[in-house]
């Protein structure tokens, strides 16, 4: 199923490296609508990582407009990169629910499946994201076996301040996820949340079972079927920032990740 979502294939390439020899792979699941946070996200992340090759992979659910486009092809020769570009079927997606956000959210069940001839890790990044710092350290986090690394989600409090979720029970936020790409397909993780999702669609009375409102489908999902089972990296990784917040920012995260109120 999931190998066969992508219609169709654009790898935008300066020749200066091909994505199989890069250093690190990041990859999006957008709708059309979102090329330009995108584009301002991989900026950031060329920005900070100079040294680095870094491939992008950029799944999306229609045609990118011929200006964005160019704004893509002028990256790559303004830094060492490369960007490919995969057009989704959403026929596999049918039937699941996309009341609150696009059907895009579900793109990252796709991306290991497409990745796994070229690459042994990947980084998935939601398009709401700025980078800040070097992405050097990813290099360094040993799976042991894990299929992600993930980082904690919070609330907000009465004022509007963050909290960790309820009971620190270890609930994380999908928008950032360090994939072992050979283990997520091992443990058919995609599956089982697809499979998941269209339990809970057809059979709402189920989401008391899981425990949670599947209002953050995606999120939710990943949340029952790796419970206990990914490894949870410091906040750094993946810095969750309320959009009215202003202070409390560690020193020198390496993603600020917005979060609406």
């Amino acid at each position: 199923m999931f190998e066969n979502a992508v219609k169709e294939k654009n790898v935008l390439s300066n020749s200066a490296f091909p994505p199989e020899q890069a250093d690190i792979h990041i990859a999006f699941g957008i709708s059309a609508d979102f090329t330009y946070p995108v584009g301002v996200l991989i900026t950031s992340i060329l920005e900070n990582n100079r040294d680095l090759k870094i491939a992008f992979h950029i799944f999306i659910d229609g045609s990118i407009a011929l200006e964005e486009n160019k704004k893509f092809m002028a990256l790559l020769f303004s830094y060492n990169t490369s960007i490919t570009i995969y057009g989704i079927d959403n026929s596999i997606f049918t039937g699941l629910d996309d009341r609150e956000f696009t059907i895009a959210a579900y793109y990252r069940f796709v991306i290991p499946y497409q990745l796994k001839n070229i690459t042994s890790r990947c980084l998935y990044l939601d398009a709401d994201i700025i980078c800040l710092n070097s992405l050097d350290s990813f290099s360094n986090i040993a799976f042991a076996g894990t299929a992600a690394c993930v980082v904690e989600d919070f609330e907000l409090d009465k004022n509007n301040q963050p909290i960790l979720t309820v009971a620190n029970t270890g609930y994380f936020n999908s928008g950032m996820i360090y994939i072992d790409v050979q283990q997520w397909l091992h443990q058919q993780i995609s599956e089982k949340c697809i499979a998941l999702l269209r339990e809970v669609n057809e059979h709402p009375e189920r989401k008391k079972v899981y425990g949670y409102a599947f209002q953050c489908f995606d999120q939710d999902a990943l949340n029952v079927i790796l419970k206990d089972k990914a490894i949870h990296l410091a906040p750094s990784y993946n810095f969750l920032c309320n959009i009215t917040q202003t202070s409390h920012i560690p020193n020198k995260p390496a993603i600020m990740h917005s979060k609406g109120m």
